[in-house]
């Protein structure tokens, strides 16, 4: 879980965190204009299933892509964990097996973000249902 600020940029509405900025699918962005949070900080999550690796970019946001540094490769066999740090926060990827890096790589993981949490930071309820 990490704060982010809620942009409009051309009509689209940007998530800017750790010094990644994604670009949200238009129902999520339409939600998050409907109630207001342009200009605000949210609190925003995704769980590691939810982040694809270049071989499974088709079932990702190709403009919410985020740039990490491998911290711990994880290999369980049917499934791949692959860990990175963004600021003090942990971050989680599962993916496919075949994906080959090693801690030091520099990896570019793309969100799906119709699977995106994201919650008020004042009252911590949950903004997409």
């Amino acid at each position: 879980m990490v704060d982010a600020d809620v942009k409009e940029n051309g009509g689209s509405v940007v998530l800017e965190f750790c010094g990644q900025s994604i670009t949200l699918d238009a129902k999520r962005a339409a939600v998050l204009k409907e109630k207001g949070y342009i200009g605000k900080k949210i609190t925003l999550g995704i769980r590691p299933e939810d982040l694809h690796d270049e071989t499974d970019i088709e079932r990702a946001n190709k403009d919410a892509c985020l740039h990490a540094t491998i911290r711990v490769y994880e290999m369980l066999g049917a499934e791949t964990f692959l860990y990175f740090d963004m600021d003090s926060a942990t971050w989680t990827a599962r993916v496919n097996p075949s994906v080959r890096v090693k801690p030091g790589d520099s990896v570019n993981l793309y969100m799906d973000t119709e699977k995106l949490h994201a919650f008020d930071i004042e009252t911590e309820n949950a903004i997409f249902n």
